[in-house]
């Protein structure tokens, strides 16, 4: 069975994410949460904290980077969905670099281009999702609906 990993920071990211798993079948993989929220369970599955950096404090993030790298080779996931931010794209890379799949999901909020994870996620994400259609391109970002 394919485990697949969640993961996304706290705040809208979280709540993005909670809707998307909601609406998933949980008995058709194997699932791993991790986020930065202050939360125990989802569903009755465990959650992984995970620490939370954004690109201002680079201590920080390579810091955080680490933790998710061990992370992520602990946990061994053959598909990785994010929804955001900086712990996200630096979970998906890592994915990425171990063979797995990897979807970006990029925040409702960012309605007039990608954010600057959304970016980076074009340069190695198998795919890349906006929630707003005029931001898609028909060919790297593509629009599928919103999450809210």
């Amino acid at each position: 069975m394919k485990k697949v990993l969640f993961v996304c920071s706290s705040g809208g990211h979280w709540v993005q994410m909670t809707k998307i798993m909601k609406e998933l079948d949980f008995n058709e993989f194997h699932p791993l949460i991790g986020t930065c929220s202050n939360v125990d369970s989802f569903n009755s599955i465990n959650i992984d904290r995970l620490p939370d950096f954004n690109k201002d404090k680079i201590i920080k993030t390579v810091s955080g980077a680490f933790t998710i790298l061990k992370y992520i080779l602990a946990k061994k996931p053959d598909i990785a969905i994010s929804t955001g931010a900086a712990p996200g794209i630096v979970a998906l890379f890592f994915v990425k670099l171990r063979g797995g799949k990897t979807i970006w999901i990029d925040s409702i909020a960012n309605t007039e281009r990608l954010s600057l994870s959304g970016k980076m996620a074009l340069r190695f994400c198998s795919v890349v999702l906006t929630q707003w259609p005029h931001l898609a391109d028909g060919n790297k970002i593509q629009y599928k609906g919103r999450v809210i």
